[in-house]
């Protein structure tokens, strides 16, 4: 019999631990790793997960810092941080509600 080891990379939370696996739509099974660190990065990210490259982080779990005046607030939800009035990009531009 043959095989081959693969390698798949899949984003963990650094704050919790929750492994990232991408919601099925319609009737496609759900990814659950991908072929590059980037690959799963980019997924994650449009999928609401926070990541500058060096650390990720769930919807649960951002870091929100003001992209305008550096503003800081503590580790927070994804949903409460828009609820409070923060603007968050598609590429993960953070702005306060002061700076909008």
């Amino acid at each position: 019999m043959s095989y081959r080891e693969l390698t798949y990379w899949r984003p963990v939370c650094d704050d919790c631990g929750l492994e990232y696996v991408e919601e099925p739509w319609d009737d496609e099974p759900p990814d659950r790793a991908w072929p590059s660190p980037r690959a799963a990065l980019e997924t994650a990210r449009a999928d609401g997960w926070q990541t500058d490259g060096e650390t990720v982080h769930c919807t649960w779990h951002w870091h929100p810092r003001c992209a305008g005046c550096g503003r800081t607030e503590p580790v927070s939800s994804l949903g409460h941080l828009e609820e409070s009035g923060w603007d968050i990009g598609d590429d993960g531009t953070m702005w306060c509600p002061d700076c909008l």
